[in-house]
């Protein structure tokens, strides 16, 4: 069983005493509707052999592509009397109530690889949450000559999505496209998502390598210092980075501006990548077949509502709220197109054509409460809240003591505790306190 994909941002506790803080994550539904979909236990009629291999292979779907580049073509029936092997794998198919997403994921990825090239258009995209059981299981299935499976990720405005938690889609190893606009998510969270890629120890990849698309429109943290961590995203072609810190001049190479505006938002992921597509040379592709199937993931679970928006919707409205900006236009002047450095393994390669969209001016952003740990020095961590950091430096009293006192061995004093005067009837002292 597969543990599944859990977005949750840890919410630290307020103290002013040495405590610990704890968090427990809230318990999230991992399976969908299709749990009350079965395979139907009575025929009036004897089904094919192909019936049954198919109920066999649908639990290890990640195992199909070691039948070879066989494919089966699916013959939609003359008449309701003729067989339908989709009718008789999914009863419901010709209900008019009928949805893609109440078949189990499995059986959608099963049919695909079999079926890659002749099933109806409703079988082209699988919505489904992140938090879904069955979306590990689907990262392993490998791409072919013959299909393709790529997972586009659309979770703008999310809250779960942050620095802390953006390292749990390294589990995505076909994420092709990701839109995290208005989120949380600073320079440095991109650079842990970018360092999450590498290698399993029977040689398949780990992390999002195939990242073509990455929308952090409106994300206050982002500067220009994202054009360093994007660098180990080997195919990463599209950044739209409006309403962020970025500007033109800190576009630095390969990237530049573009002035397609069919790239970004408001345009779907899913349309962005078929003109990504179209921008490449006949004699390269993008995937590795003409027949790819995208897991549609727009939610973290399944009793969150869906975050995206159609085309005609979204065009109408404009990024607000608590740190964000409104829409920054798609224009000449703050759009450009480049070519990366060509692959050493493939001479002259046109297949990462780079994209970046960036604002034309600097937005000024709110001052914000929020310190990262990081740069901060151990001395400077005893004590943390994770809302404010000040000096707050009192001084508290002069006291006058008698001469015993004065007898006493004087002791070192730690470094919050420092003895600014020392007379012979007076002490001056001043604490210290340190907040982090």
């Amino acid at each position: 069983m597969w543990r599944p994909i859990i977005l949750a941002r840890r919410r630290a506790e307020s103290s002013n005493d040495t405590t610990v803080s704890k968090f427990v994550l809230a318990a999230q539904r991992t399976v969908g509707p299709y749990v009350e979909w079965d395979f139907p236990e009575r025929f009036n009629y004897v089904p094919p052999p192909v019936y049954f291999c198919i109920r066999a292979l649908m639990p290890s779907p990640e195992q199909v592509h070691h039948l070879g580049s066989y494919t089966l073509n699916y013959h939609p029936p003359a008449s309701k009397s003729d067989f339908d092997i989709i009718k008789a794998l999914i009863p419901s198919y010709n209900d008019s109530r009928f949805t893609i997403s109440r078949v189990d994921p499995r059986l959608w990825a099963t049919l695909i690889q079999l079926y890659s090239t002749s099933l109806p258009e409703s079988f082209e995209r699988y919505p489904i949450p992140l938090s879904d059981i069955h979306v590990p299981l689907l990262q392993q299935i490998p791409s072919t000559p013959n299909f393709t499976l790529i997972t586009i990720l659309e979770l703008p405005d999310c809250e779960e999505l942050a620095d802390c938690s953006i390292s749990e889609l390294r589990h995505l190893s076909s994420l092709c496209a990701l839109d995290a606009s208005g989120t949380t998510v600073t320079d440095y969270g991109v650079s842990v998502l970018s360092r999450t890629m590498g290698w399993h120890d029977d040689g398949r990849r780990r992390g999002p390598w195939p990242l073509r698309i990455l929308r952090l429109r409106g994300c206050r943290g982002i500067t220009h210092q994202v054009f360093h961590c994007v660098k180990n995203f080997p195919l990463l072609a599209v950044l739209d980075l409006r309403g962020t810190k970025c500007t033109v001049s800190s576009c630095t190479h390969p990237w530049s501006v573009s002035s397609n505006p069919d790239l970004y938002h408001p345009t779907p992921l899913r349309t962005s990548l078929t003109i990504l597509s179209s921008l490449l040379p006949s004699l390269y592709k993008m995937f590795s077949s003409s027949s790819v199937f995208n897991l549609y993931i727009d939610t973290v679970q399944y009793d969150h509502p869906h975050r995206s928006k159609s085309k005609d919707e979204s065009r109408s409205k404009t990024l607000n709220g608590k740190g964000r900006c409104g829409e920054t236009a798609v224009g000449l002047e703050n759009t450009a197109i480049t070519l990366l450095p060509h692959k050493k393994d493939i001479p002259n390669s046109k297949d990462n054509v780079s994209v970046v969209q960036v604002a034309p001016e600097p937005l000024l952003a709110p001052v914000s409460l929020r310190k990262y740990s990081r740069g901060v020095s151990q001395e400077q961590q005893v004590m943390r809240t994770p809302h404010i950091s000040v000096r707050v430096i009192l001084s508290i009293f002069s006291m006058v003591i008698s001469g015993a006192m004065m007898e006493y061995p004087t002791r070192k004093m730690n470094s919050r505790l420092t003895v600014k005067k020392v007379t012979a009837m007076q002490i001056s002292v001043i604490f210290t306190l340190q907040i982090q």
